[in-house]
């Protein structure tokens, strides 16, 4: 039986009052965001490639979580039999239990390897690293080497992945021997605030952000009056936080206390009403600078921590699908046009063409974000994708979509922050076509839509592009 984990240890470090939480009210959690689960997800996929760096291992990794205490046992088994390559090897030591996920036996001895699906060495994974370092040692296995898998930032697939080029190997060894003593020091405090018989008293504060969101979010602002600075545009979070702690909590208090932007004064009146603010004047003129035809453009992405074409790199935003709005003047009915890429392929090039050929040769084109998805757009060219004269005009005739939005014409209090076009448009439209759709984000679409490659059920697969362009 285990008093705490690799994962309790961490939350201990971000919070002891998320801990005693955690340990003693767990049904209590938010329910875990499906992009959160999209980035776990993710993480299995690459902590099973790594399995090839060492091949021929056997992972010990239990059917359940409450069986942990057996894969120990079978770890230490297999370490005793002379076992070289271990997955997932679990260790107990003084009540704490970890699983490393690389434990190898070469001619100079264990060396444990942690995988992250990140571009770097994070100093939370260094923590991490420290306290399965202390575990391990603690156990009488004496490592030679602790290092850190992550993703190499300059791989590009060329071919099978070649895992050795994917990953970079980072030694973090001497960081986890310097970390032994604060080890020691947090596990103790963490045992300490597990003993206590009431809550923690902890206020809110950055650490129930960083650096991971707390999923005891609405246990902790439950009781904070609502709306709230937290609910302000243009104002980041470190702001937002020193105001609350000041006392400045609510849009009376940051009225009386702050200088506010014109678009953070419709927004306080906005959602206090709880009614939409038009700007009639200002919307007329801004109406009346319309080119026709004019063009909606909503692009759709993926960012792969696995590329899954030749070309591609580990988190490169690559679009694959766009849904196009035309409205040739004023009184004609919008005309919709959608392209979807085929998966396993580089997108860009069957997307650019598809594009180039359904958007008009004159007219005003919006899109949400501009100058950030131009941007993303123009860094697909290269050397094999070339620009042309007709992708230039688009350019030249681009504007934002949001500039109603940023420039306080129009203001609805259910928009907030949002920059997804498909929820401005339900939310001023009031729109039901998002039913029809199986995905509640984005990024579970462009997840689908990855994961293709891997789909060998031509049914599955035909639905499953359903579904996205659906939702495209």
């Amino acid at each position: 039986m285990h008093v705490l984990s690799k994962s309790t240890y961490v939350r201990s470090l971000q919070c002891q009052k998320s801990l005693y939480l955690y340990k003693n009210f767990y049904k209590d959690r938010d329910p875990t965001p499906i992009n959160r689960q999209l980035i776990f997800n993710r993480g299995h996929k690459v902590g099973e490639l790594a399995h090839q760096l060492f091949p021929g291992g056997i992972d010990v990794s239990p059917p359940s979580h409450f069986k942990w205490a057996q894969a120990a046992k079978q770890t230490s088994e297999l370490i005793s039999k002379g076992q070289k390559i271990i997955y997932e090897a679990a260790f107990i030591f003084e009540g704490i239990l970890v699983a490393v996920d690389l434990l190898v036996h070469s001619k100079n001895g264990w060396k444990a390897y942690e995988v992250k699906s990140n571009l770097e060495v994070k100093e939370v994974h260094i923590r991490d690293a420290s306290l399965q370092y202390y575990v391990i040692t603690g156990c009488g296995i004496e490592l030679n080497d602790f290092s850190v898998v992550h993703i190499n930032r300059n791989f590009v697939k060329n071919g099978p992945i070649d895992v050795h080029q994917f990953f970079s190997i980072t030694s973090v060894h001497g960081q986890c021997i310097k970390e032994q003593k604060a080890v020691k020091d947090n596990l103790l405090k963490a045992k300490q605030t597990l003993s206590l018989k009431e809550i923690p008293k902890i206020n809110v504060g950055i650490h129930c952000y960083r650096p991971y969101d707390c999923d005891f979010y609405g246990t902790c602002w439950k009781n904070i009056r609502k709306p709230n600075v937290f609910n302000l545009e243009n104002v980041d979070l470190e702001t937002q936080l020193d105001w609350f702690k000041k006392g400045v909590v609510t849009f009376d208090d940051v009225m009386h206390h702050h200088k506010t932007t014109k678009l953070q004064r419709t927004q306080i009146l906005s959602i206090s009403k709880n009614e939409p603010l038009i700007e009639t004047k200002s919307l007329s003129n801004y109406f009346a600078s319309f080119t026709y035809p004019i063009h909606f453009i909503d692009f759709k992405f993926i960012q792969s921590a696995i590329p899954t074409f030749d070309g591609g790199s580990p988190f490169k935003k690559t679009a694959f699908a766009y849904s196009l709005l035309i409205k040739d003047n004023f009184d004609t009915a919008i005309r919709p046009k959608h392209f979807m890429a085929e998966h396993g392929f580089n997108p860009f090039p069957h997307l650019l063409s598809h594009l180039i050929e359904n958007v008009q040769a004159i007219g005003d084109i919006f899109i949400c974000n501009k100058d950030a998805v131009l941007k993303l757009l123009q860094s697909h060219f290269d050397e094999s994708i070339h620009s042309s004269k007709k992708f230039d005009s688009i350019i030249e005739r681009s504007r934002e979509y949001n500039e109603p939005f940023y420039k306080a014409m129009y203001y609805h209090p259910a928009l907030r922050s949002t920059d997804d076009v498909a929820e401005k448009h339900k939310t001023i439209i009031a729109t039901p076509n998002s039913e029809l759709s199986i995905y509640e984000t984005e990024e579970t679409s462009s997840s689908d839509y990855e994961n293709l490659v891997y789909e060998t059920d031509i049914l599955k697969t035909a639905e499953t592009r359903q579904n996205v362009e659906q939702y495209s």
